[in-house]
């Protein structure tokens, strides 16, 4: 089924203003009963891992494993490219992704507010993602 793409961002805005929105409220009923606050999510570019990984993908073409299994050490930053590695490419090969101006900087937000080291994209468990059906 093919969705536009305006379609999917205007889903991606009501998404992340929904998950702003809870995150204040479960900060507001926190700070009523004096248990610790959660991160305000209005200080970061991205409520959570959804809407970076579609214009990741969006923007470089990359595949659901490999994106799933990138690393941060893949991505050159002053080069404005990333490395996919042979073992995570349908293909077998290694290949250099180049990144467009909104792919680099999807990246550069996310990195300062991700809490992964090595994983770009993390599951709540730390681990890497094999799908995001409940996103």
């Amino acid at each position: 089924m093919y969705i536009p793409v305006e379609i999917w961002f205007i889903a991606a805005n009501m998404r992340e203003e929904k998950e702003l929105a809870g995150r204040s409220k479960g900060n507001e009923w926190r700070k009523e009963r004096g248990y610790d606050l959660f991160a305000d999510l209005y200080q970061f570019v991205y409520a959570d891992h959804l809407t970076p990984m579609v214009l990741l993908s969006l923007n470089t073409g990359l595949r659901r494993g490999e994106l799933f299994s990138l690393c941060w050490n893949d991505i050159n930053f002053n080069q404005a490219v990333l490395t996919i590695s042979g073992e995570n490419a349908k293909s077998g090969k290694t290949r250099h992704v180049p990144l467009n101006a909104i792919a680099l900087q999807v990246l550069q937000n996310w990195r300062r507010q991700a809490t992964s080291k090595e994983l770009v994209f993390q599951n709540s468990n730390g681990m890497k993602f094999d799908n995001v059906k409940k996103s």
